[in-house]
């Protein structure tokens, strides 16, 4: 957390907006409660910002889409967020946050164990991963035939 604030502080001094800018944080669904009550106390106090709101990562997902209820799946380096939002409402109960494992290091890391030993480094299996030809199949899934 005082990396964190360490950070707000960095960018809020190097934009020195004036005192009556409002402030809009997007949270992410691991913060406590207590984490964002540190953030709201430490905006009000360091700048005397006149208001402050914070908004969940799932839910301005929905409204730069311009749509009301989805499935908000968030795929980062090394978990993945699954979020629903029903009718511009973050649905907690059933939240899935923080899949361990899933992110895109994941997938990553397990081209590397099916590709290694065919000389594959671990820069060319993240190449692959970006690449437009690498599509996941889920288990049991088929893999596709080319029709001749």
């Amino acid at each position: 957390m005082p990396a964190f604030l360490a950070l707000m502080h960095h960018i809020h001094t190097t934009l020195s907006p004036t005192l009556h800018t409002p402030i809009l944080i997007v949270t992410l669904p691991t913060w406590t409660v207590s984490q964002i009550e540190d953030i709201v106390r430490f905006f009000f106090e360091q700048f005397k910002t006149p208001a402050l709101s914070m908004a969940d990562a799932a839910l301005t997902t929905t409204w730069a889409y311009g749509v009301e209820t989805a499935c908000v799946v968030d795929v980062g380096f090394e978990k993945t967020d699954v979020t629903s939002v029903v009718e511009h409402m973050v649905a907690n109960v059933g939240r899935t946050i923080a899949l361990p494992d899933s992110g895109g290091e994941a997938m990553t890391k397990q081209l590397q164990k099916l590709l290694g030993e065919k000389g594959w480094t671990n820069d060319m299996c993240e190449q692959l991963k970006k690449s437009p030809i690498c599509e996941i199949l889920p288990a049991g899934v088929p893999l596709p035939v080319a029709e001749s």
